[in-house]
């Protein structure tokens, strides 16, 4: 076989392990990317149970739009508002909230608090959101298919949440 016909193939091999490696790593971004996203059961408890860690893993803040009602299905003993009472002591909450979705009897009790929820009223998608420290959120949007629920955990994401709950608040 002729010299040149070994770089040949040597060149072929090295494109094909180029294209090998290349695969794997695309393969291996795919799965760390959909790790960083985790779909939740459409029962409202599990939603309401993921919630709960979230704020009791809380550090130093945790921001939470609240601008979508409730489903007929989502209904459970424990309240959201009683969630928030988990937190750490010295987390900062704020919370964003639709003119439809304010609760002032929640906004009274916070006047009586040491530590109150930082409250605000603006027009916001339909959406529920609670972001943690800017390092994970869980959001619950509806859509065409029913009620999606995720905890993100993807930067690229949870910066464009913070920035666009930053932008309303």
């Amino acid at each position: 076989m002729p010299i040149g016909g070994d770089d040949e193939l040597e060149s072929a091999l090295l494109q094909v392990r180029a294209l090998i490696e290349s695969t794997v790593a695309l393969h291996r971004d795919r799965n760390l990317q959909e790790s960083l996203i985790t779909g939740l059961d459409n029962d409202y408890d599990v939603v309401l149970d993921q919630a709960q860690q979230l704020i009791e893993g809380a550090c130093r803040s945790i921001d939470i739009v609240h601008a979508r009602k409730l489903g007929s299905d989502e209904r459970s003993e424990r309240t959201e508002r009683e969630l928030i009472y988990d937190a750490r002591e010295g987390v900062q909450v704020r919370l964003l909230a639709s003119p439809a979705m304010l609760d002032e009897g929640y906004v009274r009790e916070q006047l009586s608090r040491e530590n109150p929820v930082a409250i605000r009223v603006a027009r916001v998608p339909p959406l529920q959101a609670l972001i943690v420290d800017e390092c994970a959120a869980l959001v619950v949007a509806d859509s065409a298919v029913g009620r999606r629920a995720s905890v993100i955990r993807v930067p690229e994401v949870l910066n464009t949440l913070q920035s666009l709950f930053e932008n309303v608040w």
